[in-house]
């Protein structure tokens, strides 16, 4: 469990690493993140919660990586991708209820959101998009970055104004006619409805706030509208893995 931290956790010049039923939240800040991936080649990260973070996952230079069954929620920006990245699987994580879901990650064969048919819940593609034929995938593809990201990730001042009605308006026009040239990250086959992962229940409160107040109760309202979690603790399941390989 990596929480209330500058950076819960910081992975540099690996090969094959496993990071897995790990829990990264509240490291807050304009500078902080949940987990940084950082000239790794081979890494799978799956099943684990990013919630409250500054940043829920920073990627540089990630070569053939797996990023799966993440539970990524209430972050200011949920998915930090630099576009020096090879061959690297971002699917079937859910994401929801972040100020920003991504920025980067648009480079030709840096990042594959769509595998076998099977992309990411993002919450923002659900609330704008639809599955009219009913086989759990979006119609339409989902650009999952933002100009608006871009701008105030470079110019923090204007973090004071993201809630603003303005910024909501100018979000809503770009999306209706895109003016800004910044290339952004596109899943192909974003899921309707949200994988089933057990993080949740794994969550330990916002030091201070007593789980009530802040990103925790804006990540808690996000999911309770829909994203379908399933509330199992990563213990039990970590546990049962181990059990199996005893056997």
């Amino acid at each position: 469990m990596f929480d209330g931290n500058a950076a819960g956790a910081v992975i540099m010049n690996s090969n094959g690493l496993v990071i897995e039923d790990n829990v990264f939240a509240w490291n807050a800040g304009g500078r902080s993140f949940g987990l940084v991936l950082q000239t790794a080649t081979e890494p799978t990260v799956r099943g684990n919660l990013f919630v409250g973070n500054g940043t829920g996952t920073f990627f540089d230079n990630v070569v053939h990586g797996r990023y799966t069954g993440n539970l990524v929620a209430g972050n200011w920006l949920g998915l930090q991708l630099f576009d020096n990245s090879e061959a690297t699987e971002v699917t079937g994580n859910a994401v929801v209820g972040n100020t920003f879901d991504a920025t980067g990650g648009s480079a030709p064969g840096a990042y594959v959101f769509c595998a076998g048919g099977r992309g990411n819940y993002w919450q923002s593609a659900k609330d704008e998009g639809y599955d009219l034929d009913g086989d759990g995938i979006l119609d339409r593809p989902h650009q999952a970055g933002s100009p608006l990201a871009e701008l105030a990730r470079a110019r923090e001042g204007l973090r004071l104004f993201l809630g603003s009605p303005a910024a909501h308006a100018l979000h809503w026009a770009e999306r209706t006619f895109p003016a800004f040239s910044m290339d952004q990250a596109v899943d192909a086959c974003p899921l309707a409805r949200a994988p089933m992962l057990g993080e949740l229940a794994a969550l330990p409160p916002r030091e201070g706030e007593g789980g009530t107040k802040g990103q925790y109760a804006v990540a808690m309202a996000s999911l309770a509208a829909g994203v379908g979690v399933l509330v199992a603790p990563v213990r039990r399941r970590a546990k049962a893995r181990r059990r199996e390989s005893a056997a």
